[in-house]
This record gives C-alpha cells, structure tokens and sequence, in this order.
C-alpha cells in the first residue's frame, strides 16, 4: 500500500533525525516520531472503520504536539552551532524564536495553549529542553521556571517595575525574553509569553499588552518573573 502523506512527512523527519549528531542530540524526538508513526497507523486504520475512541483523540492532540516541536526544532537544525558537553545549543537565537512566534500565532485568539507555543518558539531559537523538566499533569505555565533555568535561561532583576507589581519597562526587555506570570484567582494555571521587542509580546495569540488580559490580569496585577538567555544571539 502506498504511504500516506503524513507517512511520508514522518519518514522524512526520522530520516533527518538520525543524520550526525541531530539522532543523538534529539533522540527523545526521535522515540516520540517513532510513536507517531505507529500511532497514526492506528488512527488512519480506526478512521476508515469509523470506530475512534477517547484514546485515539488523546492520542491524535499529543502527535500534533510532538510534530509542532520536532518542526521547529528541523526548521532551525544547523550541525555547526556551538554545543555543550552535552549536546546542548549553547546559543539562543532570539530572531528566530521571534519569527516563529509571529507567524504561530497570526490570526490567532486566547487558547489555552501560552506555554506550548512558547515552548516551540524556544526550540526554534535552538534551545533543548530537557523533556524530565517539562511540566505535566498539569503543565501549567507558571510552573516552568525550572525548565528554562536548566535550559540557561536566567531571572531579569531589572525587568521587574515595581517589584514585579506594574508592566516591566520596554528599555529593560531584550527580544526574546520570556515572562511567567504567576496564577490567579480565574486563571489557575499562570501565563507565559515571549517579547517580540517595539513592545510587543505573543503567547498563543499576538497580545495588545503586557498582561494577556487588561480586566482580570491587569487588575488583579499578579507577581511575574522575566527570564532571559545567558547566551542570547539578536
């Protein structure tokens, strides 16, 4: 049988991950295609029998999260950049996290999705995340500080405008700093977003202003931690 496009689209990125040291760099990417491609074997198999179950969708929402991460991390792969002792990027490109972010995020609304799309504009800057540091269950945005600290993100002091309390300053931020807001009352799980830089910033949508929500966040004013890469390249 013929493969299907998304066969196709999987075979070539499991091609592209075990070229040099990308396999090495990335081989939990590579674990998870490797389950994508069964993955969607399965649901390509359940959907011509019309028969698709909570697992499936489930399953369905998770493949299109691991192939949104391993795009931008190919769309941004260069063998020669600087590495750690552990294969890590050790420079954050912060133009490209930006351009990633832009393009996600145009026409787009508020969707609950702040810290994943973030994320992959991080990984398209040429960061790796150590996947034991992601959050999950629940992976709420305000607890990813320790992931981008590991990642050699670092807390901005003076980004904080009045403690922490009012918007930073524009003169204090760098594109591609990341803010976390902490949670509030209606809103449990905090914020994220990523400065674009001329006092713009995007989490899941293009934001008109610091706090993602003038009524509830800008009110209510909750404490936020600014955190920039060591390494930053603008």
């Amino acid at each position: 049988m013929p493969q299907s496009s998304s066969e196709r689209r999987i075979e070539e990125h499991l091609r592209l991950l075990r070229e040099q040291d990308f396999y090495r760099v990335y081989r939990a990417e590579y674990a998870n295609l490797t389950w994508v491609r069964e993955t969607i074997a399965r649901l390509e198999a359940n959907s011509r029998d019309g028969d698709f179950s909570d697992r499936d969708l489930a399953d369905l929402r998770r493949t299109r999260q691991i192939m949104d991460r391993v795009n931008a991390l190919i769309a941004t792969y260069d063998p020669n950049q600087p590495r750690d002792e552990r294969g890590r990027w050790t420079a954050f490109d912060a133009q490209k996290a930006v351009a990633y972010i832009v393009k996600a995020t145009e026409g787009r609304a508020p969707g609950n999705q702040c810290a994943h799309v973030v994320m992959n504009a991080l990984r398209a800057g040429g960061i790796k995340f150590n996947e034991d540091d992601i959050p999950k269950n629940p992976a709420s945005a305000d607890r990813f500080g320790p992931a981008l600290e590991n990642a050699g993100f670092e807390p901005v002091p003076e980004a904080r405008s009045n403690g922490g309390r009012d918007a930073p300053d524009s003169e204090s931020l760098k594109p591609g700093d990341v803010v976390i807001i902490q949670h509030m009352l209606g809103h449990p799980d905090g914020h994220m977003a990523l400065y674009g830089g001329k006092q713009r910033w995007y989490s899941d949508f293009p934001q008109r202003h610091f706090w993602p929500n003038q009524r509830d966040y800008g009110d209510a004013k909750p404490a936020y931690v600014v955190y920039r890469h060591k390494n930053t390249k603008n």
